[in-house]
């Protein structure tokens, strides 16, 4: 886990809880003996609403990083955890500011995709995958445009790639 200042703090302590497994998803709420109709993943019914499946093993949320990846030219990649597809990030290339906007790309993505979860369960609406990838790179591109030191951040460039203006 890495704090990056591209990020709102609570973003960064979210994936820190999310590393740490300490995200209140079904499964956990069902061991604290709380009442809940179902512990399965309400985005694909497929799995365990458990952190790892919610971030990263559910299909919903698998097709939208691979977009995302794809966007940012890196070889799509599949993880089994958070943890790992935070580390992948911490760890790719040899430049440490694409290294840093990658980051940024996947807190982002991470907190998109919990977002995603909680307003399928509390408010019933499906987010699809597309809307899900073009989300992570709008907040993205607010972020570094805003908290960022990237004096040519332009919206038309960004869209196309991020790590071309760098």
């Amino acid at each position: 886990m890495v704090w990056i200042n591209l990020v709102p703090s609570k973003v960064g302590c979210f994936v820190w809880r999310a590393c740490l497994n300490r995200i209140l998803t079904l499964v956990v709420l069902a061991k604290r003996r709380l009442n809940v109709p179902s512990t399965s993943c309400q985005l694909c019914n497929n799995g365990d609403d458990d952190t790892n499946h919610v971030l990263v093993k559910c299909p919903s949320l698998k097709t939208a990083l691979d977009w995302i990846f794809r966007w940012c030219d890196i070889q799509v990649q599949h993880f089994n955890s958070v943890t790992k597809l935070v580390s992948f990030a911490i760890q790719w290339g040899q430049c440490p500011k694409k290294r840093k906007i990658l980051l940024a790309i996947i807190y982002s993505f991470l907190w998109f995709g919990w977002k995603a979860r909680n307003d399928k369960i509390f408010n019933n609406l499906k987010i699809s995958s597309m809307v899900l990838a073009d989300n992570t790179i709008n907040l993205l591109f607010n972020w570094v445009n805003h908290r960022g030191t990237f004096e040519n951040c332009k919206w038309v460039v960004c869209s196309c790639n991020l790590f071309r203006i760098l």
